[in-house]
């Protein structure tokens, strides 16, 4: 009978994976770092492994067939990692990513993908019958980007409510793993595992409230909100919410994750409206009827040097740009001289100048002198009042 080295034996997917292939009477042998606190059926293996320390994969590969394999590890041990199970196994199953399937949420640049394609291209070469099993979103992850706001009330907010995905119950996933494991004829095959239906995060969450009998409401979050959101989550859960996001959004809230909380780069936002110093009062109001998407509430418009350049020369009170001579060039109606932030400013001291000088906006400029982002009156008053008034204040944009 084949024996079975599960890699990643106590993680979300390798659990479950574990626990059938034991229902099965298999012979399944499961490593972990730490083998006593791991909690698997007694008739498990359980063996002490470390994918950051190769040589340790030795004695958990002894008479070992097939392998399935969750890379939970930095990049630096791959290649020796790879070496040692090619050297062992015959075969391997390999939990991957959709990476080949024209989704925008998986085809788009980041590290995790590097690695992932880096792995794929290892295992090819390595002489090992090799077997890839491509996971989309994990259903279980809603538990985590949704549960404390359906546990805390009816209402979730949450970046980009109407990005599609079709989750994977994490259930199913492992039983296409076990039955790739226990079958000898899935050689240098590549399977995609999605749900049985694609839905918006929106739709997801109602289809949980209906499931638990409540009514859920949802707003949508601003890209700063999300950032801090990332920030919270752990690693793999905030790696696998930004791959739920379009290219344009995904970079906005990149921009604002190196940025901590009190610095006045966590506290702002990417969703401003800037317009070139050239433009005609008239030119810049039929613009802005024209764009597709602008910020739930404009009071300020940022002008900059040229179409093509962030370069903040001056600012225009939306009031100010209506009322204005429609021939008049935006230089000549633009204050030049006003009130901003560096990114890494103090976010009190932000929150502090938007309520001295009774401003409902705040530009953020970097060291370039390129705008970064703006801070709202909303987000400056959230940071300065208790946290129990917080609630209390009406939102000014939405």
């Amino acid at each position: 009978m084949n024996r079975i080295l599960v890699i990643g034996g106590t993680g979300n997917v390798g659990r479950l994976v574990v626990d059938q292939l034991a229902a099965t009477g298999a012979q399944v042998r499961a490593m972990t770092r730490n083998p006593d606190a791991a909690g698997l059926p007694p008739q498990v293996e359980v063996v002490r492994g470390d994918l950051t320390v190769p040589e340790t994969l030795d004695r958990c590969l002894q008479d070992i067939d097939a392998v399935f394999l969750v890379w939970v590890a930095p990049p630096a041990t791959v290649a020796g990692a790879l070496e040692r199970i090619a050297t062992h196994a015959r075969r391997l199953v390999f939990l991957t990513a959709p990476l080949k399937t024209p989704h925008p949420f998986f085809q788009q640049p980041n590290p995790s993908r590097d690695l992932t394609e880096r792995i794929e291209r290892l295992i090819e070469a390595s002489g090992v019958e090799w077997t890839f099993l491509r996971a989309g979103m994990f259903a279980g992850n809603a538990r985590h980007f949704w549960g404390p706001f359906i546990r805390a009330g009816g209402v979730v907010r949450w970046p980009y409510l109407d990005a599609p995905t079709a989750p994977t119950d994490e259930r199913d996933l492992a039983a296409v793993a076990v039955h790739l494991l226990r079958e000898d004829r899935h050689g240098g095959a590549e399977y995609v595992v999605t749900g049985p239906q694609s839905l918006t995060q929106a739709e997801q969450v109602h289809a949980i409230g209906r499931a638990i009998g409540r009514s859920l409401r949802v707003e949508e979050m601003s890209p700063d909100e999300a950032a801090d959101v990332l920030g919270d989550l752990p690693e793999e859960k905030a790696e696998d919410l930004l791959e739920r996001m379009e290219h344009e959004e995904k970079a906005d809230v990149q921009e604002l994750l190196p940025y901590a909380d009190d610095e006045a780069g966590g506290l702002m936002t990417t969703e401003f409206v800037v317009l070139p110093k050239h433009l005609t009062a008239g030119e810049a109001l039929a613009r802005l009827r024209e764009m597709a998407e602008t910020p739930n509430m404009i009071y300020y418009l940022y002008v900059v040097e040229d179409e093509e350049s962030w370069k903040l020369c001056g600012v225009i009170a939306l009031r100010s740009l209506i009322l204005a001579d429609p021939e008049y060039r935006l230089s000549q109606v633009m204050r030049d001289e006003f009130q901003f932030a560096h990114p890494k400013d103090s976010a009190r001291e932000v929150a502090e100048t938007i309520a001295e000088y009774n401003l409902l906006a705040l530009p953020v400029v970097d060291d370039a002198g390129d705008i970064a982002g703006i801070v709202t009156v909303d987000d400056a008053m959230e940071y300065l009042l208790p946290k129990d008034w917080r609630p209390r204040l009406p939102r000014v944009f939405g």
